[in-house]
């Protein structure tokens, strides 16, 4: 599903632009942002914060599903048929354009 992933130039420039239009807010924002500029070592110590996030997420998902078995909810199946707050105001809302 995600082969080629990262070969996708739109994706790569998405995310380049992304990370850079995050410095520049921090770094020149000012009061229009609510935030005081970093220095290098700041930003840097916050991408090695989110790298160590998805190198977290990669170990997570190597453990074994039966690790997790004690955590399973019996009654899933019936909470996932009760109607959600989302789907009750949809079926109002429909409703409500049809009158």
């Amino acid at each position: 599903m995600f082969k080629n992933f990262f070969n996708n130039p739109l994706f790569i420039l998405i995310e380049i632009m992304t990370i850079v239009v995050q410095i520049v807010l921090v770094t020149f924002g000012g009061r229009a942002v609510k935030c005081t500029p970093l220095s290098i070592h700041q930003h840097l110590f916050c991408m090695a914060i989110g790298l160590f996030g998805l190198v977290v997420g990669v170990f997570v998902k190597f453990i074994p599903k039966r690790f997790f078995d004690c955590a399973v909810n019996e009654n899933i199946d019936q909470i996932e048929k009760q109607p959600t707050f989302t789907s009750q105001l949809r079926k109002m809302t429909s409703k409500a354009k049809l009158t």
